[in-house]
């Protein structure tokens, strides 16, 4: 392998410390940081000196129709993969980027580095390996120093304090901590490094990850899990060691599935890449933790079903896809023939929400959601692995997902964002949180946060979603194309690729058509679509026609040469559907799996649930009092104890409002922008309330308070607003199951005058009062999709440069 040269101003650089402040000295930067710099600058030289160079692929001409290819929107990926990083400080991508602002801005939060750079640092092995990029590789490599660098020598990738001025505002840390979900995707990023460029540098880094997390896990019996000492991140270790008396966790929402997810998958992929029965033990014990019934069940399921026992979820979405991850790998790994069972019952009961014939899956298992990108990819990954782990066909849900919700939700139009912010209202980026410097060119290629079926709204990226997103793509583009044995190739997806065994050019969905051009392969397998009728199936081989010749779903060419091409001509299936989001309905045309043109609605959203006197909210249900605007105001409603309890004030939007809110035991606020709710601000414990209480915000001026009662018992907190300062509606918000169940919602002015009440005692009444707070397209700062009358006629062919490179990264 060959080493890279790098000069000393290369190193300093990829430390993240200028040459001028070096000169200086750690006085002009402040003793503590200076020295922490040094000590950093000086582990990176050791670093940076055992990188290689990457490997190197085949680069070749050919004329290729102008049709979907992924290895195209890798490259479009790594663009935003390394333009998003802040070379500033330390490699640490930023979070979020708001388009909608004139000029957009790019911005850190403490989320940034201990999540996400793991999951960039991954993608973009796999997004080399797909694409051929060089594009930025010095980013790339300064990131990876940087990253190895944070990992102390407890084993643990540790978010520092010094030198990151974001890190106390978001995090509520006065310490450096270590998120378990980020150290679980950074072993997952170190395997994919090694298998990319074959350095043992990033095994030695892994298995180092894999002990630091062995030593600050709690195990009980036959479980195993991390405490949450609610400092930094959610699930996250100080580096000063853990609070004592720390509790098991308990709440089966978001945190345990989401944090616990990434840990399971990275130990039970290391255990098979190295045998280690240790890591394996250990995964198996989490496992037990996570799947336990109290951590599954929908909040409604149908007479005699046993949810729990079935993976079925409610609450977050992305979360618990992202466990049954976790849990397939397991299994997979284990041969655990019952839980790849759990996990495909889970998978299915996760299609049935959103628009699953597009791949439009909801933040949240409930109503008024957004498509989160994060949720997209892991049902992508979890249609590939239940696929390769024998328990299921679905390579037609790939499919659907890539070539619809997924590529759509990836901003690749610079104009439509320049016109975007040409139209957004004025802001003044406020460094080193925040930079304005060329935000659209780095992000192109990124996946946005949220996207409606006609529009990406209010045009935003979280890049959480980047991270998750891109690497559906390697997912989806590995499995078109695989050797199953010596000269036997196996075609499962009708994509383009190119491969060491074969060329795919697939004329979908203009043409019914499928050129394979094969270049080693003795034998073919090419797997149909379920909307392609068999009998109209015509094929060619070296141009000279030949008989279908079916095992299952596959078309199976035998004898082969060579050069030998094959051609699959058949007829392009166009169907009309009707599907359902949020009490409207659309009508979708797809010609085969690929919607073409503008979903359209055909009826206004449904109307407000009103039982026995009460409104109520299923999960992620919100309302909005119609005709109400204010800025200062007091509004109360009775709720139920037992499930959240929300108010929404100054609202602007489904994404932008100040929630003050009952839940996870305490009392507190989240001033909620672009969709972003950030941190619990001025959190106070509250339990131990009767069966009803009473909600009561109040907000004047930039002062806001939140009280409950249940009549013998009051809870209340204060907030000092900063960014939630206009004048909105109200509403009322539940996030979590079970359904909670308002009644007596008043709303008076600043002197005491009532302005709007509902006792909901007559539902025909009060559905006509409130509006569901549905995210709708169409606003001036909507990112439209779906643009594709292009897809209708004959496919252009074009001339492109493909890429081969003989390396495998396992998914």
């Amino acid at each position: 392998m060959t080493k890279l040269k790098l000069t000393r101003r290369d190193l300093l650089k990829i430390a993240g410390v200028s040459v001028i402040a070096i000169a200086l000295g750690p006085a002009a930067l402040g003793v503590e940081l200076g020295a922490w710099k040094a000590e950093i600058a000086k582990k990176e030289q050791a670093i940076a000196k055992r990188l290689v160079q990457p490997p190197e692929g085949k680069f070749y001409e050919a004329a290729v129709p102008d049709t979907l290819d992924l290895a195209d929107r890798a490259a479009l990926a790594a663009n935003c993969l390394t333009g998003a990083l802040d070379p500033d400080y330390g490699y640490e991508l930023y979070f979020s980027v708001d388009f909608a602002k004139n000029p957009p801005y790019m911005n850190h939060d403490a989320t940034g580095l201990p999540t996400n750079n793991p999951k960039f640092a991954e993608s973009l092995a796999m997004m080399r390996l797909m694409s051929g990029s060089k594009q930025s590789l010095d980013i790339q490599r300064g990131m990876m120093v940087r990253t190895l660098a944070l990992i102390a020598d407890d084993g643990l990738y540790y978010a520092p304090l010094l030198g990151r001025p974001w890190h106390q505002t978001w995090a509520r840390a006065d310490d450096d901590f270590a998120n378990v979900y980020g150290n679980g995707r950074l072993v997952l990023a170190l395997l994919a490094w090694h298998q990319y460029d074959g350095n043992p540098l990033w095994m030695e880094y892994a298995k180092k990850v894999v002990a630091g997390l062995r030593g600050i896990v709690r195990a009980k019996g036959d479980i195993a899990y991390f405490p949450d000492p609610g400092i930094g991140e959610s699930f996250s270790y100080p580096k000063s060691g853990y609070p004592a008396n720390l509790p098991e966790p308990t709440e089966a929402g978001f945190g345990i599935h989401m944090y616990h997810s990434g840990v399971i998958r990275a130990l039970a992929k290391y255990a098979a890449m190295t045998g280690d029965k240790d890591a394996l033990e250990l995964t198996r014990k989490l496992v037990n933790f996570v799947r336990q019934p109290k951590m599954w069940g929908a909040s409604a399921e149908p007479s005699g079903v046993t949810g729990a026992e079935k993976a079925h979820f409610g609450g977050h979405f992305h979360a618990h896809v992202a466990s049954l991850r976790g849990l397939l790998e397991y299994a997979i790994v284990a041969n655990d023939a019952d839980l790849k069972e759990f996990v495909r019952n889970g998978y299915e009961f996760a299609r049935n929400f959103g628009i699953a014939q597009v791949g439009w899956f909801p933040e949240n298992a409930g109503t008024g959601q957004y498509c989160e990108s994060c949720a997209i990819a892991d049902m992508v990954a979890l249609a590939v692995k239940l696929t390769d782990a024998g328990v299921g066909d679905y390579w037609d849900d790939v499919d659907r997902y890539v070539r619809n919700q997924l590529v759509e939700q990836q901003l690749t139009s610079r104009d439509l964002l320049e016109k975007l912010a040409a139209a957004s209202p004025p802001h003044k980026a406020v460094p080193p949180a925040e930079t304005d410097d060329r935000v659209i060119e780095r992000n192109i290629g990124g996946w946005v946060g949220h996207g409606a079926m006609h529009t990406l709204p209010n045009t935003w990226i979280m890049h959480c979603c980047t991270g998750n997103g891109s690497q559906a793509l390697y997912y989806a583009w590995e499995g078109i194309v695989r050797e199953t044995s010596d000269g036997v190739v196996q075609v499962n997806l009708l994509l383009n690729r190119a491969s060491k065994w074969l060329d795919v050019d697939s004329y979908l969905p203009h043409e019914g058509r499928v050129v394979i051009k094969n270049k080693t392969a003795k034998r073919i397998s090419v797997r149909m679509p379920a909307w392609v009728t068999r009998r109209d199936v015509r094929c060619a081989v070296a141009s000279k026609s030949v008989s279908a010749s079916w095992v299952g779903s596959y078309l199976v060419f035998d004898g082969l040469k060579r050069g030998s091409d094959i051609e699959i001509d058949f007829p392009v299936v166009e169907t009309t559907t009707k599907a359902s989001l949020d009490g409207v309905t659309y009508t979708l045309n797809f010609c085969g799996n690929t919607l073409v043109g503008f979903p359209s609605p055909d009826q206004p959203a449904g109307k407000i649930g009103i039982q026995d006197g009460r409104l109520g909210l299923a999960d992620n249900g919100r309302v909005v009092a119609k005709g109400v605007q204010a800025a200062d105001v007091r509004v109360s409603a009775d709720a139920n104890s037992n499930t959240e309890a929300g108010i929404m004030l100054r609202y602007q939007n489904p994404g932008t409002f100040l929630l003050a809110i009952y839940a996870n035991k305490g009392v507190y606020f989240h001033e909620v922008v672009n969709g972003s709710y950030g941190p619990l601000l001025d959190f106070v414990p509250a339990d131990g309330f009767g069966s009803r209480i009473s909600v009561v915000a109040e907000v004047t001026g930039s002062d806001a308070t939140l009280t409950v009662t249940d009549g013998q018992k009051t809870i209340a907190t204060k907030h000092k607003i900063t960014r939630s300062n206009n004048a909105g509606a109200v509403g009322l918000f539940n996030n979590r199951t079970p359904a909670q169940m308002f009644d007596n919602f008043r709303v008076s002015d600043p002197s005491g005058k009532l302005v709007f009440e509902d006792m909901f005692d007559d539902p025909n009444a009060s559905s006509s009062r409130w509006e569901i707070a549905i995210r709708r397209a169409g606003s001036t700062n909507d990112y439209p999709i779906y643009r594709r009358s292009y897809l209708r006629g004959k496919a252009p062919l074009v001339k492109k440069t493909r890429y081969v490179l003989e390396r495998h990264i396992d998914g």
